[in-house]
């Protein structure tokens, strides 16, 4: 029976791949790179390019850029436009230093035709503030920012996790559990159980490190001039593998297994079943 979890983890969790709308796995040449891409609505924050993250069997690429506290913010204009149906992201984040009382690390969506993103205006933030997670969405026709919940967090000093965010109903009328926003918080050790569990949102919930939610009350959309923001202050933080789908399987990938390993495996049961026939 274990062969057979196996063969069943490896072809398919389930949940139907979508389509990924945006990534960036910060494989750049150098930090100057990094600053041209991420210097939209007016930020200057100063990216540094660091060595790549990485989660277990998450699939990364390339370098990732570190926010010094001191430089607080840079943002990219996405070009991604999602006015129906769901919207899911996810992107890797580690804090060198561990967390602070007074620290505060965002990624978020703001509005880029404004110029800049001082009215933070956004369909869903992650907020690590001091030991907490938080989660809150807002409106950009209205600036109404509608608080979420936050859950207590030990963060590792120099520790990798992945943050996975579910924005639902997108540009759907307001109702009762239709625009609640979630953000999922893994560790390596739950990141592996949630592979080998199977991703699914339900499994996101049962392995998640930390789990937290918003409402919305106003439709939601996200159009080309809007951006991706990422913010450090009073803690620098490495952000990397930002992805934007429309399924969960856009954003949480893993290697596929080639054609020759799943053959190896296929001889392997082939052969186990023989000697048990026999």
């Amino acid at each position: 029976m274990a062969y057979l979890t196996i063969v069943a983890g490896i072809l398919g969790s389930g949940v139907a791949q979508a389509s990924l709308l945006y990534y960036d796995g910060f494989n750049y040449a150098n930090s100057a790179a990094i600053k041209a891409n991420w210097n939209d609505c007016g930020q200057s924050g100063t990216p540094t390019l660091v060595t790549g993250l990485s989660l277990g069997s998450l699939s990364v690429a390339g370098g990732a850029a570190k926010v010094l506290s001191s430089s607080t913010t840079i943002a990219d204009t996405a070009g991604v436009a999602i006015s129906s149906g769901d919207m899911w992201t996810s992107f890797l984040f580690n804090q060198p230093n561990g967390q602070n009382a007074l620290g505060q690390t965002r990624a978020f969506w703001g509005v880029g035709s404004s110029g800049n993103l001082s009215r933070k205006d956004y369909s869903y933030y992650l907020s690590m503030s001091g030991a907490f997670i938080n989660c809150a969405s807002g409106n950009s026709t209205t600036g109404d920012a509608v608080a979420g919940t936050s859950v207590a967090f030990t963060e590792g000093a120099g520790t990798t996790y992945l943050a996975v965010g579910k924005v639902p109903n997108m540009g759907g009328s307001p109702g009762i559990g239709l625009n609640v926003n979630t953000m999922w918080v893994f560790d390596l050790a739950n990141f592996n159980n949630l592979m080998s569990a199977g991703v699914d949102e339900a499994n996101l919930t049962i392995y998640a490190n930390g789990k937290v939610t918003s409402g919305n009350n106003t439709n939601r959309a996200i159009v080309t001039g809007d951006a991706i923001a990422l913010r450090a202050q009073n803690n620098d933080c490495i952000y990397d593998e930002y992805r934007v789908g429309t399924g969960l399987l856009d954003v949480v990938v893993v290697p596929e297994p080639t054609s020759v390993s799943l053959g190896l495996l296929a001889l392997g049961l082939a052969a186990l079943n023989r000697r048990r026939i026999g």
